[in-house]
Order: structure tokens, then sequence, then C-alpha cells
């Protein structure tokens, strides 16, 4: 009738067992078997015993890896006593003039069953509580409602949320932890555990963008820009400039897929993005780019401040060959004070007006070696570019060069690249 709370711990005393924990029962059949509680490599469990007599404890290391002087474990067999512990998330954007809520899990062990009342320490200006902040009896979720006036300034704070009880007549105060998700494989369960919580007061932004075409599917040439058109709503008598950008985190991989920040001139209801594809990329395959809308907007309190809304759709475009190839017709170049590089060049009749060939040098030989910029002779297929180093610092040794050429369509940039190898002779 007893029930027992049995834990294996392992990486929490930084072993690296994988343990997995069996019991057997008198009559030696197997009664529970555990690996891994709550996402970890180690186990804690509640055993209620159903009859007198002897068990045994089996504790298994499934790991595979072979044993060493580091691979401890340690075994704690003990009559649960009353507890609890508080649980929530690790951040909450609590919009200006509305109202939001901090869930609150509990876990009760023990047989603790006692109202527990909360108390938050650190909140924004204005910020304001509900009346009422007790966790009912035998409850294992609350939801501490949030409101914020009207006037109240955007800011973020760090707060701290306690639970206290009364365990046997005793006063018990605990901290509420959240779980962050920066490290994850965490060799101790607590550490991704915080105290704080990052509460944010939020302005809504006044506009909204999307995408014109919205997973179309247009079709791209590889090496050029795409101007996608993007549809600008105003709300609230918003005016101003919105700048649009590359979100930080894609769905897909880019690939080298990019785009620039630019800005959404005042009272401009759409305003084409460019947004550059690569020549290395697939032609087999459809690419994404999301992007997200900024706009600076004074808070309630006049202070100037930032609000960002992810752009509605993505960028769709399917991948088709390029429009400029460039090449470079000899293999094994070689020379000391300078060397001659052959370049071929083929491109479409869409591409139009001079086409500008240039050296992308690496960081560590900038300043040593130099390539004086050619336009590409508008009646040629062929041209050389000078690459020089400079007098009495010749690089020595074997190294790779980029060379680029840009061109337009539309007026926008269409760019086609060639990797060379070249072997400087001669003294440093």
């Amino acid at each position: 009738g007893d029930t027992w709370d049995i834990d294996v711990q392992a990486r929490r005393i930084g072993s690296p067992l994988d343990v997995s924990l069996t019991i057997l029962g008198p009559d030696g059949k197997q009664l529970l078997a555990k690996d891994d509680t709550g996402g970890t490599s180690d186990v804690r469990v509640p055993f209620a015993v159903p009859t007198d007599g002897t068990y045994q404890l089996v504790v298994t290391d499934v790991s595979g890896k072979p044993l060493d002087s580091q691979s401890v474990y340690r075994l704690v067999v003990q009559k649960p006593v009353p507890r609890f512990r508080l649980q929530t998330t690790y951040n909450l954007n609590l919009p200006i003039g509305g109202k939001g809520s901090l869930g609150v899990n509990v876990t009760r062990e023990g047989g603790f069953k006692e109202p527990i009342v909360l108390s938050v320490n650190g909140l924004p200006a204005g910020v304001v509580l509900p009346k009422e902040m007790t966790i009912p009896p035998t409850a294992a979720t609350f939801a501490l409602s949030l409101e914020c006036p009207k006037t109240s300034p955007a800011e973020a704070k760090l707060i701290e949320l306690f639970g206290t009880a009364k365990i046997d007549g005793q006063e018990v105060k605990q901290p509420v932890y959240a779980t962050l998700t920066g490290d994850l494989a965490p060799r101790n369960p607590t550490a991704n555990q915080t105290t704080r919580v990052l509460l944010a007061t939020t302005m809504k932004p006044p506009f909204k963008a999307k995408v014109a075409e919205a997973d179309g599917g247009r079709r791209i040439p590889r090496g050029s820009t795409h101007p996608s058109e993007i549809l600008i709503e105003r709300t609230d008598g918003f005016a101003g400039e919105i700048v649009l950008d590359m979100a930080g985190a894609q769905q897909r991989h880019r690939q080298g897929i990019r785009g620039p920040a630019i800005t959404v001139p005042a009272s401009a209801k759409k305003i084409d993005y460019p947004v550059f594809l690569p020549e290395w990329l697939e032609t087999t395959r459809t690419s994404r780019i999301g992007l997200n809308a900024m706009a600076q907007i004074p808070d309630p309190t006049g202070k100037p401040r930032w609000v960002m809304a992810a752009v509605e759709g993505q960028i769709t475009m399917s991948i088709e060959g390029a429009l400029m190839k460039l090449s470079c017709t000899n293999e094994e170049l070689r020379g000391s004070g300078s060397v001659s590089v052959p370049l071929k060049l083929s491109k479409s009749q869409h591409v139009t007006g001079p086409v500008t060939v240039e050296l992308v040098v690496p960081p560590e030989l900038k300043d040593r070696v130099t390539a004086k910029p050619l336009t590409w002779p508008s009646d040629k297929d062929e041209a050389t570019l000078v690459i020089e180093s400079k007098k009495g610092d010749t690089p020595g040794g074997v190294h790779f060069y980029t060379i680029r050429a840009t061109g337009k369509k539309d007026g926008l940039p269409v760019v086609a690249e060639t990797i060379i190898e070249v072997e400087w002779v001669g003294k440093k």
C-alpha cells in the first residue's frame, strides 16, 4: 500500500550512462519498466507497492557505450513528501490596450492537494494583475490573466513568479520555472530551467503586407533578380515609411537566395521587392523566401518603437536556366607580377546594356592583388582580365579567385561567376 519515489540519476551527476529501470516483484515477474523520464536520460517514477515482500530494482545502461570509471549512477529510494512544482512558458507578448494570459502548470507530489497563491515581481509599467491569483486545490493548470492599459509604454521586462502554499502547517514558497530552448542536448535537466519570464508589452502594427503572387511559382532564371510585387495595406491613419527585409528564419533552405532591406515610401500601396537567385540553384526545385515588414511608430508615451509584421505569403519561384554564363578558357594560370585570365561570356538577348567584369579578392589578399574592372566588348564573346600583384609582394603558391560578371535585365542585376585557380611564382 505504500508509494515510493524511485530516482535513478546519471546525467544529472555528469555520468555518460543512459539508464533504464525495471522493477521485479517477489515472484520475479516484471511490474514496471521505465526509460527516459521527462525527455531526459534519467529515470524518476512513483511506485505503489502491491503486496508485502522483497522487490528487485534492476538498473541498466542502454547507451551501448563501453563502461569506464565515469560510468556511475545514484539510486535514491524514498517515501515521497508532499510538495509541488510550477512551470510556465519563458515569454509572453501582451498587447497594449489588450489582455493576455500566462499558463501555469502544477505538478503535485506526495499527496499534496492544497491551494497555491501566486505572486509576481517586476511587471512592466501599467500591467494589471487579476484579483484572483489562487490555484485551487487539486488543479493541475491555471491561467494567470494580465491586462495592459492603452496608456502603457512599449517595453520588455524579465519578471519572476512564485507560488506559496502550506505544507504540514508551514508556508512553502516555490519559484515558477520556465524551460528555455537554447541547449538541445543538456547534460543536466536543469540547465535549460530559468526563474525569469520575458514579458513584453507590444504595439499592434498599423499595416499589413502581402505577396501579390503568393505561392504563384513564377519561373525565374538563376543568376537574375526577380522583382516580386508586395501589396501594402495601412490602417489607423498610418502613412509613414515601411521597411521590407528578409525574415531571419526561413521555412526552407535558401541556398544563397537573398534580398536587401528596402524602404517603402510614405503612403505607397505597393512596391517591387528584388530577390536575387544565384546561378548555382537547382532547376528542379521550387524556391521560396519569407519577408518581414517593419516601421517606426511612437508608443503611447511618445517614445519611438519599431513594430514588425510578417508579410503574408511567400515569394515563390520555379528556377530555370541562367541568362548569362562566364567561364575561363585556360585551366592552368601561372604568373609572377601579373596573370592574364582569358574569359568567355555567353548571354541571352534579354541581358541588355554593358556587362562589367570584376575580380572578387579573398579578404586575406586584400590590397595585395588587384584587377581593373573590365567592360565587356559588345561585339565579342571573349575578353581578358589582368590580375596584378603588389610590387615586391607576390602572394606565392596557389590561390583561388572569383571573377564576377554583372549585367542587367529590365534594369535589375544579372550575375554570373566563375572560380579560377592561379599559381603565383617568384619571391614574395
